[in-house]
């Protein structure tokens, strides 16, 4: 289990060296088949995302998600009534069904460096698909004034 404290990746050692000494080098061993796979857990305590990530031999799998409020604070956030409409246009996570969004992915790499940089990427991509979502909530529940 790791806290990389702004982020649920990263393809800087330097980062994990700070945030989660010995990690990079089991990485690697379990990329390059030293070892068996290795799951690792993240939640950055400064985020309200986390996610586990297994490293195999030549590639990766996982589950990135963000968490949102409640669906009531949802509703009071946009200043909508929280019905069934609402509700059901409300996205939720895999793992355990909370507002919010995820992400699988599965990747492969020849080089392990390559493989941190795609993971990373697949975090950006999860983040990217968290604010897609909310601005189109946003969007939808938008409330206009009529003069």
């Amino acid at each position: 289990s790791v806290d990389l404290k702004w982020s649920l990746w990263s393809q800087d050692q330097s980062v994990w060296n700070e945030y989660a000494p010995g990690v990079w080098k089991q990485m690697q061993d379990a990329f390059l088949g030293k070892t068996g796979p290795l799951k690792i857990s993240a939640a950055p305590r400064k985020e309200i995302h986390f996610g586990s990530v297994t490293v195999f031999k030549g590639g990766a799998k996982g589950v990135l998600t963000t968490e949102w409020d409640d669906v009531e604070g949802l509703a009071d956030t946009l200043g909508v009534e929280c019905d069934d409409v609402f509700r059901e246009c409300v996205p939720f996570t895999v793992e355990n069904m909370a507002p919010g969004v995820s992400l699988e992915f599965s990747v492969k790499a020849r080089k392990f460096e390559s493989l941190m940089w795609r993971i990373d990427e697949e975090e950006c991509r999860m983040l990217e698909r968290n604010k897609r979502a909310w601005d189109c909530l946003k969007e939808s529940f938008k409330v206009t004034k009529l003069n």
